[in-house]
């Protein structure tokens, strides 16, 4: 006999992320932040773990700092990357190996490399 205060439900475990692991993600979308006058363009990639979607963003700032690459230094990683292109459609739903690291308790993209229609490393 079960009762009405949750004793028979087993509390789902949640899906975190790994420090340090490689993930296949696709590139959900991007937009335009503002942290204190930097702007940036963040970001977010979609992974799918055990039928579960979890986002994950990386900021590049428009500007390149001497501590950050230049958001077409990012682009070249990306699949299908081509100077002329005018805005970020051509790189939305492509997939992607990202690098996760982990920063007081965030996570968020280190690196990013392209994989090709076949899933091989361009």
């Amino acid at each position: 006999m079960n009762n009405d205060r949750g004793q028979s439900l087993q509390i789902p475990k949640s899906i975190a992320l790994t420090e340090g692991y490689i993930y296949v993600a696709s590139l959900y979308s991007v937009t335009q932040t503002d942290f204190n006058g930097d702007v940036k363009h963040q970001f977010t990639y979609e992974i799918e773990i055990d039928q579960k979607v979890i986002y994950v963003n990386r900021s590049i700032s428009k500007d390149a700092t001497d501590k950050q690459l230049s958001i077409n230094d990012w682009l070249k990683r990306h699949s299908n990357y081509s100077s002329t292109h005018k805005n970020y459609d051509p790189y939305i739903d492509r997939k992607h190996l990202i690098h996760v690291g982990c920063f007081n308790g965030n996570y968020y993209v280190q690196d990013v490399a392209s994989l090709n229609e076949d899933g091989g490393l361009l």
